[in-house]
C-alpha cells in the first residue's frame, strides 16, 4: 500500500519466501525426509521416555504379551 516501490518489492520477496518455505521445506522435504529416516526418525529424548514410562504412554497399540509391533499411525 506504499507508494515507495522498494517497500512494496521487499513485501512481494516476503510472500514469495513464505510460500517457498511452506510448500518446498515443510510439506515436501519434510514429509520425505520423515519416510527415509522411518523409525529413526521418532525417538523421544531422556527425559520424556521416562515420562513416557512412568505414565504408561505407548506407541504402539499392540499389548505388551505379544512380539508384534504395529504403528498407531500409518501413513
Amino acid at each position: 500500500m506504499s507508494d515507495v516501490l522498494t517497500i512494496k518489492l521487499f513485501g512481494v520477496g516476503m510472500v514469495f519466501a513464505v510460500l517457498v518455505d511452506v510448500l518446498v521445506v515443510r510439506i515436501l522435504l519434510g514429509t520425505a525426509v520423515m519416510r527415509l529416516l522411518g523409525r529413526a526418525a521418532w525417538w523421544a529424548p531422556g527425559p520424556l521416555a521416562r515420562f513416557y514410562d512412568r505414565f504408561g504412554i505407548k506407541e504402539t497399540d499392540v499389548p505388551e504379551d505379544t512380539d508384534e509391533r504395529i504403528p498407531v499411525a500409518t501413513g
